[in-house]
């Protein structure tokens, strides 16, 4: 009997020091309560981090890991109060694999991390900002104007380098605006007098490098006729008919004094060929025509009167008359002070498209001094 009790005493203190020991050690033992893996923490939002105080002494040191490896210091040293409240900073990039860790400051050793990895997210806010291509301007109401220059604005987003911008027509693709531009948020367009006036346009911008990054105006635009310009569709044309070709220039004519400049960006990089000169005695290098449209019966007359060499852009103003352009109602003319003309650039196109290169300015309206 006396055995017995003996085995019952010992088993019983046996028992009594592990559940000491085992007490001992989860009072003084350092732990990480939250966030200990699995949740979904956002950038720029404020978070309680939690833990269980154990022996770590009267300041802590809290860091954040990555894939195991020191990320971000929280803080250098809080008090040991077993809570911190952490607003996650901008810079902390999304990810997966990201845990807390907590140690000590008076002894290392003594330290804890999340058990299970966390997930850190964007905000919607942030993710729209870095992820979405957008169309700023024209993005539905405005008032456009044909021969007019306008700015075509878009937020870059995550579109790369470059993007394309095409014009839409009741919702399908119209026109080509650039094929390939910066991504620097603004394009520089001016308006085709070809384009036609109506109110179903769009712009639609793509990412060159991901044709599934794209935007498009929130709702239609209108482009209207210049009131104070030409209708090229209106015109006679004397010579090879350009109304449709791309208009690559913008044009600005002076005239002063005997002569008249018609000054465009493309006067050097258009292409150019050798005609005789007009004495017979040697060639010149030419590659554009200038245009003058005059009003006779009620009906607009297109013809050209000139060449141009690359780079040469002022004439005398007498070629500016019917002598030169040489073909019926204006073998005659010759313009009056007073008189409302337009005058446009074309590559050659005096007798047909003589080196297959297709381009012109806008057209400018002079009142002849």
């Amino acid at each position: 009997m006396k055995r017995r009790w003996t085995v019952l005493l010992s088993a019983f203190s046996i028992l009594a020091l592990t559940s000491i020991d085992s007490y001992s050690w989860a009072t003084n033992t350092l732990k990480v309560i939250d966030p200990n893996g699995g949740q979904q923490l956002t950038v720029g939002k404020s978070y309680t981090v939690k833990w269980r105080k154990g022996n770590a002494g009267a300041r802590v040191k809290l860091s954040l890991l990555k894939a195991g490896k020191p990320y971000l210091v929280i803080d250098k040293q809080t008090a040991n109060d077993g809570r911190f409240l952490w607003k996650i900073p901008n810079k902390v990039k999304a990810g997966s694999k990201y845990r807390i860790k907590i140690l000590s400051i008076a002894n290392p050793k003594v330290m804890d991390i999340s058990d299970r990895t966390f997930v850190v997210k964007k905000s919607k806010a942030k993710q729209l900002a870095a992820n979405s291509l957008k169309v700023i301007s024209p993005n539905g109401g405005q008032k456009w104007t044909t021969g007019k220059r306008y700015r075509i604005k878009w937020g870059k987003g995550n579109a790369g380098a470059t993007v394309k911008i095409h014009l839409l027509k009741s919702g399908k693709h119209y026109k080509w605006i650039s094929k390939k531009t910066k991504n620097d948020g603004s394009h520089n367009w001016t308006i085709p007098s070809t384009v036609k006036t109506g109110s179903a346009y769009q712009i639609k911008i793509v990412s060159t490098k991901n044709t599934k990054i794209f935007d498009k105006s929130n709702s239609s635009f209108t482009i209207q006729p210049d009131a104070s310009g030409l209708d090229l569709s209106k015109v006679t044309w004397l010579h090879t008919k350009v109304a449709k070709w791309p208009q690559t220039s913008t044009l600005k004519v002076t005239i002063k004094a005997g002569s008249i400049c018609l000054a465009f960006k493309d006067t050097r990089s258009w292409p150019s060929i050798s005609i005789l000169h007009t004495s017979g005695k040697y060639k010149v290098k030419v590659n554009a025509n200038p245009w003058v449209f005059v009003k006779r019966g009620g009906k607009w007359y297109g013809g050209t009167w000139e060449w141009m060499a690359p780079g040469k852009v002022c004439k005398n103003k007498k070629a500016v008359a019917g002598d030169h352009i040489k073909v019926s109602p204006l073998t005659s003319w010759r313009p009056r002070s007073g008189e409302t003309l337009y005058f446009m650039v074309s590559a050659l196109a005096r007798s047909g498209k003589r080196n297959n290169f297709a381009a012109r300015t806008n057209v400018v309206k002079v009142v002849w001094p």
